[in-house]
């Protein structure tokens, strides 16, 4: 990262996927996490897919031990269904709360791999704390501020760029207060990017200071990352009534009181002071922000592919027809090669023996595919053939036509 280079160069792009998951599972596919899961546990998802279990996208702040439901976002199943958390004090916590089935393997963000990204001396991100899609905003003044301070201090930076989050772009807030000012904008996490993790953490490896203007999960990340954090300036208020309407704290109206309640607070005040300070002076601690999002804790991946098994029904059945259809392009490739070669009969015979073993599979969907896609190889080499395995496939059609109507 250079000062004349655009800032989105130096992160991965953009790659929008449809997400499955709700307030039931908590969003646990929010920022593409079970998509950077599987990738990293070389195992394929389902299309589409769904979830029931509960993997935190969000780190819980060391004070919440009052509150252990906000880990699972108050979802109906999070004492039925397995949840998955950054730490072992949280695990503690659900435990102790009738939550048996936690377990600590860390936040998503923990696999994702390194940038390659250089820290830049003299650089400041900028991360206020984002707003969830049509909050009512009633006090603009306090985004002027917030601004206003960040503009105070940014002559004493060699670049600063203020990561503004979607949301937030959705509800016309920063992004004029900041461009107004002459400080560069980023766009920062989409809950349906599948690269929304790796941006972050891209960002994080670039930037030498982070300041935000109250607790995230982005304090965790920007320390876990090597960054010098501070939290100072003016955080505008959300109004009670956007909380309740949010999902999260509508479900349980008990936890958002308790979460708002002095004592949380006075607590939290406290874990935070040592990161009261000015952008100029932020404090770099990675081995404290390690322990929010719970590095140590990360899974190798023969554990997260048995983790996601247990989330998402149906994975490792699709898996095994997955790489069996993998194969099966092999197999074609290289049938067609053996023609090429005038190498009929061996052609044949390796297409027949993958028929065979696609049947063995008894997967109705897959074994149908596979007499479609190899009648047709069939169709110059061997056409009584291929006419054969057209009546079969025909046959199985009619065959799961019936079972469907039937279970309907």
């Amino acid at each position: 990262m250079n000062p004349a280079e655009p800032i989105t160069d130096c992160l991965p792009p953009v790659r929008l996927f449809s997400q499955a998951a709700a307030h039931d599972n908590a969003w646990s596919d929010h920022y593409g996490a079970l998509h950077l899961a599987a990738a990293y546990a070389d195992v394929p998802l389902p299309a589409p897919y769904s979830i029931k279990g509960i993997w935190m996208h969000g780190c819980g702040g060391p004070w919440l031990e009052s509150v252990p439901q906000t880990l699972y976002l108050n979802s109906p199943f999070g004492k039925t269904w397995p949840v998955y958390v950054a730490r072992h004090d949280e695990v503690e916590w659900l435990n102790r709360h009738g939550c048996a089935a936690a377990r600590a393997i860390g936040l998503p963000i923990v696999y994702t791999r390194e940038s390659g990204r250089t820290r830049q001396p003299g650089t400041l991100l900028v991360m206020p704390c984002h707003t969830l899609v049509g909050d009512a905003i009633h006090d603009r003044a306090a985004f002027e501020r917030y601004a206003g301070e960040i503009a105070a201090v940014a002559g004493q930076f060699r670049r600063v760029v203020a990561c503004v989050h979607p949301n937030c772009e959705r509800n016309g807030l920063w992004v004029r207060e900041f461009s107004s000012r002459g400080i560069e904008i980023v766009y920062g996490a989409q809950t349906n990017d599948l690269n929304a993790l790796g941006r972050m953490r891209a960002l994080f490896e670039q930037f030498e200071s982070v300041t935000t203007n109250g607790w995230g999960g982005h304090v965790a990340y920007a320390l876990a990352f090597g960054a010098r954090v501070s939290i100072h300036g003016t955080l505008p208020k959300r109004d009670e009534g956007d909380l309740r309407r949010d999902l999260t704290w509508a479900a349980d109206e008990k936890s958002l009181q308790a979460t708002l309640s002095d004592a949380v607070q006075l607590r939290r005040e406290a874990w935070l002071a040592d990161f009261r300070r000015a952008p100029t002076d932020g404090l770099a601690d990675p081995a404290r922000g390690r322990w929010l999002v719970g590095w140590d804790n990360r899974l190798p991946p023969a554990e997260m592919k048995q983790v996601l098994a247990t989330m998402i029904p149906h994975l490792l059945e699709y898996e095994g027809v997955h790489r069996t259809r993998e194969q099966r392009r092999a197999v074609r490739q290289e049938a067609a090669r053996l023609v090429t070669a005038r190498r009929k009969p061996e052609a044949l015979k390796l297409l027949l023996d993958f028929v065979q073993q696609a049947a063995a599979t008894k997967q109705a969907l897959f074994i149908l595919e596979t007499l479609h896609e190899v009648s047709a190889d069939l169709q110059t080499l061997d056409p009584r053939r291929s006419a054969l395995l057209q009546e079969q496939a025909r046959l199985l059609a009619e065959r799961i036509e019936a079972a469907r109507r039937t279970a309907a």
